[in-house]
């Protein structure tokens, strides 16, 4: 079996780090094995890109020592035809990882809860520490939390403005972080649905939202170009105010994606760029939080950052989860984006190294269309560099009453190319700001 014919916009690890799921703008979401950066399975279907992907957090190793255990290994995909699937691993018998049986055991918003559909692309899907539930959130306003054992939605959360563009739970399953192009980041208890806690501070939309491993920091990234980090917990373990604790500046372009280490040390950010940074916030976490002054929060960018060079937009990118008696596990990163290969660095060696590569399948047209995306990127940003554009794809529609006024622009490759071009040279102003994965120039790959 072969890679992505295209860009991939998501990645993630199995809890044992031995596996590695990625989702695509061909519309598939493939997994592979990692030591050998082969793919063990092509998971078809979607109607759309694959803005998403997540394992729950039952072991592939342990699901084999354990064959007569109710629980199996699963993965979730969001996709931009506004669907949650979820795919099952069922007994494998002799076969081996070769080839590894997997059906669709839920589609919500098709086969599973239907009328509770998102009414637009899926951005992001996670699972619940325990595996209970599966939250999701759309370019519909909405965060929705799906029952895995009903195979229902339990609940719908909304509060942003505009588009959410990621959702994760803390790790103890009580609260939610979400993100948005409405420059904000919200936290949810699960319990009720409420909005506790409203993350202000960042001066453009928010791709990105991330837990620290000990559920007392959010880190943000964003289109203005910074990662911030944020208190959530006090000491004694109840809320805080949502102070930023830290602002971390280097990226000289649009920040895609952030994520803690398994240590909660060091974060990791992706951006269109065309490059990956890590930072080791260990300096921040030892800040005396109580007698600082809070504004401006402080920027010790410089001190904390090591840089992965990539020749294309880098849209996720996420640390190997830790093993134990394995401490350089925690050293790995693998980076996902418009290059296409997936790309695994030792961040531990100086340099920064290349130690595995997960090929693409990408074709000469799908190339071009990239390297024409880049370009008519950075003329647009040249003609208005304040406004990043919205892309959106062909599937997303939106009516005014879900899109709560918000009227985003979408741009399409159907039925002109042409029209595209026109318009993104024209009309735009100051309250279009966004981004998305990738371009709908791609959809003809």
């Amino acid at each position: 079996m072969h890679g992505h014919r295209s860009a991939v916009l998501c990645v993630c690890f199995s809890s044992d780090g031995s596996l590695l799921l990625t989702g695509a703008a061909d519309g598939t979401a493939k997994l592979w094995q990692v030591d050998t950066q082969e793919v063990l399975h092509t998971f078809s279907g979607h109607n759309g890109w694959v803005f998403s992907v997540a394992f729950n957090h039952f072991s592939y190793e342990a699901e084999r020592r354990m064959s007569d255990s109710a629980d199996r290994l699963m993965v979730c995909t969001g996709c931009d035809d506004h669907r949650v699937r979820v795919w099952e691993l069922e007994d494998e018998g002799d076969s081996g990882r070769s080839a590894m049986p997997w059906r669709l055991a839920l589609d919500f918003g098709a086969a599973h809860d239907k009328p509770n559909a998102h009414r637009s692309g899926v951005r992001s899907v996670c699972f619940s520490p325990h595996d209970t539930f599966i939250a999701s959130c759309a370019a519909d306003l909405s965060i929705k939390l799906w029952r895995v054992l009903d195979a229902e939605c339990s609940s719908t959360m909304r509060s942003h403005a505009d588009w959410v563009t990621q959702v994760g739970f803390s790790p103890d399953g009580l609260l939610v972080a979400s993100s948005s192009y409405d420059h904000t980041a919200i936290l949810w208890r699960v319990a009720d649905g409420e909005a506790l806690l409203t993350f202000y501070g960042h001066e453009s939309w928010v791709a990105s939202v991330a837990w620290s491993p000990d559920g007392a920091q959010l880190a943000t990234c964003s289109g203005d170009f910074t990662v911030r980090l944020w208190d959530v917990k006090r000491a004694d373990g109840s809320l805080s105010d949502g102070a930023m604790r830290a602002l971390l500046r280097g990226h000289t372009s649009w920040v895609l994606s952030v994520s803690f280490s398994s240590s909660g040390k060091q974060l990791v950010s992706a951006s269109a760029d065309k490059s990956v940074i890590v930072w080791d916030i260990s300096a921040v976490d030892e800040m005396d939080v109580s007698t600082r002054d809070p504004d401006p929060p402080p920027d010790i960018s410089k001190e904390l950052e090591r840089r992965l060079r990539h020749s294309d937009w880098v849209e996720s990118a996420r640390f190997a989860p830790s093993k134990k008696g394995r401490r350089v596990q925690s050293q790995i990163v693998v980076c996902a984006g418009h290059q296409v290969d997936v790309l695994m660095w030792d961040v531990q060696q100086e340099p920064p190294t290349v130690i595995g590569v997960f090929k693409a399948r990408a074709s000469l047209f799908a190339l071009f269309l990239l390297r024409l995306f880049a370009l008519v990127d950075a003329l647009a940003r040249a003609l208005s560099p304040s406004s990043p554009l919205r892309w959106r794809a062909p599937s997303d529609e939106i009516d005014e009453e879900s899109n709560g006024g918000a009227g985003a622009r979408k741009i399409g490759l159907e039925p002109e190319e042409v029209a595209i071009l026109q318009d993104l040279f024209s009309g735009l102003d100051s309250d279009e700001e966004g981004r998305v994965a990738t371009t709908t120039l791609m959809q003809a790959a």
